[in-house]
């Protein structure tokens, strides 16, 4: 089996990356945290725009915010809290406790924003001293959950790249690991072919219910137009309807049986493939299945895009040879080369398989590198687009 060189967690849960989260519990607490995160080395700042006006998601919110501070590439966390907003910044101080991480809560009225930054950048700087002891094991890849996503998708995204992507999958799947397929509205139309893979009846259920959910959604936002749902971005990629991308998107999921589906941002029970239930927007997937527990997501692009994520390596996989090269910096693998050479589909798993492995040993994806971190984005309502 192979393995990969990883950060042994208390939970028992291994890190690629051994990052200390400066956690924002509100949007006004977000100033303080970037502050912090710049002064502490290691550090990095879970910054998002969601605030006590957003009441109805909150309960999902509070769990993918627990869930931001307990991805396996997280040493340690400062929880940041206003003092006043609706989310429980004790609750989720205590929620990642539980996980055996060190993790405190500053709370910028106790004594304003100054002292805040002061108080979290000595607790920052004592956890990133901790932190640097820590040293690498060898463990296998059945520690790992992938998160697949595919955003700027063209019409050779579901011919080149995210196949590739689906052959690392069951490749993953077959070693034991996680891996994670989501984007709901962009699996509509395709009911039956999953349903197909499902372990259970109830896992079939559970496919049904969220893409139905989708496309019941989707038609009340949109109306008539509901079955050209797709950015222009897609479109001017040659696709023309979301069924026809949603053949596409599905086939990052290989051929593996769908063991769960879990609510947006829920950690599984499960190994295998399952299916996190998401919109079909790339920062709030990434965030999601951040939240879930992915410590390395693979991206599939057809039109280019370079955004990652703050604590989790992306890598960009692109569908044509004309984006990989106009955008090689961005770009970890160029899956256009399938129309263009001899490379088969096996060739491309090795590939894929061999980047995964030097990116969870500590190689640098390009996002990383080009410091395309992203943002926090958490899904504002959990049934809607």
């Amino acid at each position: 089996m192979k393995t990969f060189m990883g950060y042994r967690r208390p939970d028992g849960k291994v890190g690629v990356r051994n990052y200390i989260a400066i956690l924002s519990t509100v949007c006004c607490a977000n100033p303080v945290a970037e502050k912090v995160a710049r002064k502490v080395p290691g550090a990095v700042a879970l910054l998002h725009s969601h605030g006590c006006g957003r009441r109805p998601e909150r309960p999902t919110h509070n769990m993918c915010l627990k869930g931001l501070g307990s991805n396996p590439n997280i040493y340690g966390v400062v929880v940041v809290s206003l003092g006043c907003e609706g989310t429980p910044a004790k609750e989720v101080t205590a929620d990642i406790a539980r996980t055996g991480r060190p993790v405190e809560l500053v709370v910028i009225q106790d004594a304003g924003s100054v002292k805040a930054v002061e108080k979290a950048v000595q607790i920052a700087s004592r956890m990133a001293q901790e932190a640097a002891k820590l040293q690498r094991e060898e463990f296998p890849v059945s520690c790992l959950m992938l998160g697949m996503e595919c955003g700027g998708s063209d019409a050779l995204s579901g011919v080149t790249s995210n196949p590739s992507i689906g052959v690392l999958s069951d490749w993953l799947v077959a070693q034991g690991a996680t891996t994670v397929l989501t984007e709901t509205t962009e699996l509509i139309g395709t009911n039956k072919i999953l349903k197909k893979r499902a372990a259970n009846e109830e896992v079939a259920r559970r496919i049904d219910e969220v893409i139905q959910a989708a496309q019941d959604n989707t038609h009340a936002a949109l109306g008539e137009n509901a079955a050209r749902s797709i950015s222009p971005g897609n479109m001017d990629g040659g696709m023309t309807t979301i069924q026809e991308k949603a053949l596409g998107c599905v086939r990052k999921g290989g051929t593996s049986t769908i063991n769960e589906v879990v609510e947006y941002g829920q950690a599984p029970t499960q190994k295998g493939l399952v299916i996190m239930d998401g919109p079909g927007f790339d920062t709030e997937s990434l965030s999601g299945m951040a939240s879930m527990g992915c410590q390395i997501m693979f991206f599939s692009t057809g039109r280019g895009n370079p955004v990652g994520f703050p604590i989790v390596p992306v890598i960009k996989v692109s569908s044509n040879n004309e984006l990989y090269a106009r955008m090689q910096d961005d770009i970890d693998i160029n899956a256009g080369k399938l129309l263009s050479s001899d490379v088969s589909f096996d060739d491309m798993r090795e590939e894929m398989v061999d980047m995964l492995i030097r990116v969870a040993n500590g190689e640098p994806s390009k996002a990383e590198k080009n410091e395309q971190g992203g943002i926090v984005c958490l899904w504002a309502w959990s049934k809607s687009l």
